[in-house]
């Protein structure tokens, strides 16, 4: 029987090329996107709110009430939008909050109940990010302050899962998306699934699509 992995993104195409990868790994994929509350979504797709712990319990339960529930996660954090520039000064702080609340609280929290979950059946989970220095050029300074909040914690929640001795933890890989190519990072999303995972192995890597050992530096 093929395992579901319940994909969870701020970003639909990226879920969808996932999803894609993931058809080649024996895998059925369940997405849940980042939307807000009046906004529709696709018929295929969840909606999350991530700044709603009521949406996120919600993405949870629907997708563990599907064809058996899932057994992997795959945790997409947001990535810089493209052309977007500094704009310190512009933001008000009810902005400031909120986008810290939704681009970093919102991704903790979802990963905390996913890790929770996962625990339980002895899951694994992936924790997919951009590097923090990505926002250097683009976002304002709240998305680079939050991009630099997901970095730190996937980077301590990898380490804990591997510290832990009990067989039915979840197993979570922390990765650092540094590859310009969004297709090949869905490549290696889907491939990590069944990457060997020893106590020792380290738990925080670094894709960069180049050449050499898998890209990784």
């Amino acid at each position: 029987m093929k395992k579901t992995t319940l994909i969870v993104s701020y970003d639909a195409p990226f879920a969808r090329a996932i999803a894609s990868e993931l058809a080649l790994v024996d895998r059925v994929p369940a997405m849940a996107v980042a939307s807000a509350a009046d906004e529709p979504v696709e018929p295929d797709l969840m909606s999350w709110r991530p700044a709603s712990y009521a949406s996120t319990r919600s993405v949870i339960l629907e997708a563990a009430g599907v064809d058996g529930g899932f057994s992997e996660a795959i945790l997409v954090a947001p990535y810089p939008a493209e052309g977007f520039v500094h704009g310190a000064a512009d933001e008000l702080p009810g902005t400031i909050a909120s986008r810290m609340d939704e681009r970093a609280a919102g991704f903790m929290v979802m990963a905390r109940e996913l890790y929770a979950k996962l625990s339980s059946t002895g899951g694994r989970m992936l924790l997919v990010h951009p590097p923090a220095e990505a926002f250097a050029e683009c976002g304002t300074l709240s998305e680079a302050a939050a991009a630099g909040a997901v970095d730190a914690f996937s980077s301590g929640l990898a380490r804990l899962s591997a510290r832990t001795d009990d067989a039915a933890s979840c197993e979570t890989l922390d990765i650092v998306d540094a590859c310009p190519q969004r297709e090949l990072s869905a490549q290696f999303a889907a491939k990590s699934l069944d990457r060997p995972l020893e106590r020792k192995t380290p738990r925080t890597v670094r894709f960069t699509g180049k050449s050499g050992l898998f890209g990784l530096f």
